[in-house]
């Protein structure tokens, strides 16, 4: 057999971890036609199909013997790369991944983080639905990311706060009980997407799903156009939109904010971000009554 590139190797990685090809190919900055070209160029080199049903992502054997190893190599690939990035550069760079409810939140903690570094502290952000953030974190990818779980997923992080979930809605927008809920929620597999479908399916409630993105944008101005309900940390709703109570559509649950590192010791940089962001977070207004 010939040697695995690693760019058909990271696809197969993030079809798997992303759930899908469309949003593998998001995350990697490819085109879909493009990852589904690198999956069939991985098929040509070890001989066999990847999965045994590519509709359900289920992998073949030597699919699964693929991602195991392949996990390794790109941590590996990637820890190698960024070590000589860090060489060359002079301003150590923390890679920080936020949930897209936290980014206009923490932006201003992490400017005046840098402010007083001054020219030795440099970062850089990615804002991910939180599944994904989890999963770079342990793949080497980020430092350090904040992420929503639920309560029983949220093993594996340095801190932790409880956070409530509310149904949020335009301010004119009218309910009653045999209404189709009209839900507006991001991607399939995410945390919200999984709450607010089970949370109305067991409160017998109809629903259908009228806008569906991962752009917390697209997601906002729906909502805000009247179009759908939608989920939000109670703490974090939106300006200007209409809190709805659990008695009107489903009791939610709450959900578990973490506080992730990826699993070798952080380097200079990256301790004071850490500490940083744990007393940010524990000072925060939003998460007073965590």
């Amino acid at each position: 057999m010939r040697a695995l590139p690693v760019d058909v190797v990271r696809a197969l990685i993030a079809i798997v971890d992303c759930r899908g090809f469309t949003r593998a190919a998001e995350q990697l900055g490819r085109t879909q036609p493009t990852i589904s070209l690198q999956i069939r160029r991985l098929e040509e080199l070890i001989g066999a199909p990847v999965f045994d049903n590519t509709a359900r992502l289920t992998l073949s054997p030597r699919g699964r013997i693929v991602l195991e190893y392949g996990r390794k190599l790109i941590a590996a690939h990637d820890e190698l790369a960024e070590a000589l990035r860090r060489q060359e550069n002079t301003t150590p760079s923390v890679r920080l991944g936020l949930p897209n409810e936290f980014a206009a939140f923490f932006a201003p903690g992490l400017v005046d983080l840098a402010n007083q570094r001054g020219a030795a502290f440099a970062f850089e952000v990615t804002c991910d639905q939180s599944e994904t953030l989890i999963d770079r974190v342990r793949a080497h990818q980020l430092d350090m990311a904040l992420a929503m779980t639920s309560p029983e997923d949220a093993h594996g992080s340095v801190a932790q706060w409880t956070m409530g979930l509310s149904w949020i809605a335009a301010p004119r927008m009218v309910f009653d009980a045999d209404t189709i809920v009209r839900l507006v929620t991001p991607p399939e597999g995410t945390l919200f997407y999984n709450i607010a479908s089970g949370a109305l399916a067991r409160a017998g409630r109809r629903f259908e799903i009228v806008c569906k993105s991962g752009n917390p944008d697209v997601l906002r101005s729906a909502v805000d156009a009247g179009y759908g309900v939608s989920l939000a940390p109670t703490s974090l709703a939106p300006k200007g939109a209409r809190l709805l109570p659990e008695t009107l559509l489903a009791p939610l649950p709450n959900v578990t904010l973490g506080l992730y590192a990826r699993d070798r010791s952080l380097e200079s940089a990256g301790e004071p971000l850490l500490s940083h962001m744990i007393a940010l977070l524990q000072s925060s207004p939003a998460l007073a009554a965590a």
